[in-house]
């Protein structure tokens, strides 16, 4: 067989090149970490049908008990900061929010075709009512990253992203509200950013609120806002 023959080819072509010992220790790391997460979340519950139970009726309290914490008569609060709870944890409708009259209403889909509502929620996700969801609707948002709520006294003339549409024909989404929150890996939790928005609603007027919590006491997607609407009209968001 001559020298130059494939086989003699192969067996003559350099090994690869060997990882340094920080690169290994790197990725062996990396993987205990992850297969001890899979193991963590895969293995059996300590508690019991009937502790379960306990803790969903505990969850469903704690919502019921936010909820009734809901002021009254918020069309008669205009230009007042309000606390506000939202209950979005169904996964199968989405719970619209009007700004002007504090009231919610439930659909199985997004109501595309009211103005009637500024945000939407469900689970995690939230969209307003302009752009791709529904192009009757002047909703947008800009954000602002800071925490602090009086700091932002009045709405800016343009800038308002409005819903953009994703590969998922029957949502949209928007840029600022895309990702309004920070995952914590260890406890599993979602923890709003510190932002403020402001919000030319679906009619064309303005809000601005800031996500507080996504909890009520361990149940999720249980929204704690708190937003301030002005409803003549004004760009004028507080003091």
């Amino acid at each position: 067989m001559s020298e130059n023959s494939p086989e003699n080819s192969e067996t003559s072509r350099p090994s690869p090149p060997k990882r340094p010992l920080w690169v290994k220790l790197f990725l062996a790391t990396n993987l205990l970490l992850v297969a001890g997460l899979i193991i963590w979340e895969a293995g059996p519950t300590s508690h019991t049908r009937e502790e379960i139970a306990v803790l969903e009726e505990e969850k469903t309290e704690a919502v019921q008990h936010a909820l009734e914490q809901n002021p009254q008569n918020i069309s008669e609060k205009s230009g007042e900061a309000i606390d506000y709870v939202i209950d979005a944890e169904a996964n199968d409708r989405w719970a619209h929010l009007r700004f002007a009259t504090g009231k919610l209403f439930y659909s199985e889909k997004i109501a595309h075709d009211s103005l009637d509502w500024d945000l939407a929620f469900r689970r995690a996700k939230i969209v307003t009512n302009g752009g791709a969801t529904n192009p009757n609707g002047k909703a947008g948002v800009v954000a602002y990253e800071t925490d602090d709520f009086d700091a932002i006294t009045s709405a800016p003339e343009k800038g308002y992203a409005v819903d953009q549409g994703t590969e998922n024909i029957t949502e949209a989404k928007n840029p600022f509200l895309d990702h309004w929150y920070n995952y914590d890996y260890w406890n599993h939790k979602l923890r709003p950013q510190k932002r403020i928005y402001v919000m030319r609603t679906a009619d064309g007027k303005y809000a601005k609120f800031r996500i507080m919590d996504y909890y009520c006491g361990k149940a999720p997607a249980c929204y704690k806002i708190k937003y301030l609407f002005q409803a003549d009209g004004s760009r004028a968001l507080g003091k």
